[in-house]
């Protein structure tokens, strides 16, 4: 996975306050449609599949005014070998979903061009979850 990083905050305040308070049922279907297909295509290894199962109605259409060169960025990654670019959390990080090994070099060009001071770099995933420790 690949992580953008932008050169500026979003506070969680401000994204939760664009949120709408009360969904149409077509799109919390929809969503609800995609995490049966998400699960579907992370234990079956088709990852391919990601594209459509990431998809979102519930907060990132939202959202993406709050994060400028979003879109660029999702575009852009599509076209580097990313299956899917979504929001950390509120945001405003973005995560890029891809096997692509030179997917840092060719994105990066197109960072430069956009505001917000956004880098890019490699992130592992954490399948050990949360931890105890005892002292």
């Amino acid at each position: 996975m690949a992580l953008f990083l932008p050169g500026f905050t979003l506070p969680t305040e401000k994204a939760r306050a664009v949120l709408p308070s009360e969904y149409t049922r077509s799109d919390v279907v929809f969503n609800a449609s995609r995490s049966a297909l998400l699960i579907a295509a992370l234990t079956s290894g088709e990852f391919d599949k990601l594209s459509a199962a990431m998809d979102d109605r519930v907060h990132q259409p939202y959202r993406r005014a709050l994060v400028p060169g979003m879109a660029e960025i999702q575009k852009a990654a599509a076209g580097c070998g990313a299956y899917n670019v979504f929001l950390s959390g509120a945001g405003s990080a973005l995560i890029a979903v891809t096997e692509s090994p030179g997917f840092i070099d060719k994105v990066n060009p197109c960072l430069k061009s956009l505001e917000g001071g956004w880098s890019v770099g490699w992130v592992q995933p954490d399948h050990t979850g949360a931890v105890v420790e005892i002292c």
